[in-house]
């Protein structure tokens, strides 16, 4: 590659394929994560770059027939930026976006209105199966039906689609009302004691090379308030469903309590989700509400090969290989 690039090599290999296959039909799916993975400050490098590719493959005419997509798998997960309220809402809404040919606007012009609409939307990646495949096969515009999971976005998302409509757990879901509350807070300090235990419980069956983690800090804690609305709705108080009778007193038995903490040894930081249970004063937790917000680096090589879901949560007892002498 010599003095190119690495992120332009890649560039370069998309625009070949273009040129190769012009009057072929294609799929091409194509990334680079070096410059951004772990930190944000370097992408600014590629800006100059990605529009030289962008004017090229435009004046080349591949775009004439092209729906070109630019985006991210997800947010920050390791950088600095990732411990603070903006990186906790861009890890959970990454960048998407389309190119559309120039005359698709003039053909389709109540698709390209959904698709801006649906921008101030709640979408999420199940939506982009049926807008590809309307690629292919056009259905028209229209309403979304809420109850699907996947929504076309040449449809009009509803604008009442919540989180639950989707499929997106609460842990990640980016439109939930968090309230802070106070980190001495009894509940915070047993629920973070239970997150505790609930990632020792993992690395249990490895305690000869995992070290038991003990929690050293709670950095944040917050409560999901519940929708009065939704508490106190009891039926509808017209024929038509437009008034709600809102005489209900719903019991909560559930709280959702959301957590960062470090624990020790290792310096890990965790942002997890939990439920609590008012009727037992239980608290659980699933795998798949925890996010490591931190890098974990060499201090997981002893499962890094056999036990490679557990790099998250598992110190190493013994200090990692040295790299041999030259």
């Amino acid at each position: 590659m010599g003095s190119i690039p690495r992120h332009k090599v890649v560039m370069n290999h998309v625009q070949d394929f273009f040129k190769v296959y012009r009057e072929k039909p294609k799929f091409m799916f194509s990334f680079h994560t070096e410059l951004s993975h772990d930190s944000h400050n370097l992408i600014g490098a590629v800006d100059m770059d990605m529009l030289e590719w962008l004017q090229a493959m435009t004046e080349e005419g591949h775009l004439n027939n092209t729906l070109l997509i630019i985006m991210s798998d997800h947010g920050p997960r390791f950088a600095d930026i990732r411990n603070t309220q903006q990186g906790k809402q861009e890890e959970r809404l990454p960048m998407f976006g389309f190119v559309f040919p120039p005359w698709f606007q003039r053909a389709y012009p109540h698709a390209i209105v959904n698709i801006r609409r649906n921008s101030q939307r709640l979408t999420t990646p199940f939506d982009i199966y049926p807008t590809l495949k309307n690629v292919l096969h056009y259905q028209g515009a229209g309403k979304g039906n809420i109850k699907d999971r996947g929504i076309s976005l040449f449809k009009q998302v509803p604008l009442e689609r919540t989180c639950a409509d989707a499929y997106v757990e609460p842990h990640w879901c980016a439109c939930l009302d968090w309230q802070e509350i106070n980190l001495q807070d009894r509940f915070v300090v047993r629920a973070a004691e239970a997150f505790v235990d609930f990632i020792n419980k993992l690395t249990e069956s490895y305690r000869d090379i995992c070290a038991e983690l003990h929690l050293e800090r709670i950095q944040w804690a917050a409560k999901l308030v519940p929708n009065e609305g939704l508490l106190r709705f009891h039926k509808n108080a017209d024929i038509d469903g437009f008034v709600a009778d809102l005489s209900a007193h719903t019991v909560v038995t559930q709280e959702m309590y959301q957590l960062k903490v470090s624990t020790m040894p290792g310096g890990g930081l965790f942002e997890a989700s939990m439920m609590y249970d008012v009727t037992d004063g239980s608290f659980t937790v699933r795998i798949s509400d925890v996010s490591r917000i931190n890098r974990y680096g060499s201090a997981a090589h002893c499962v890094e090969h056999s036990q490679h879901h557990l790099r998250p949560y598992c110190f190493c007892k013994a200090p990692p290989p040295q790299p041999p002498k030259e």
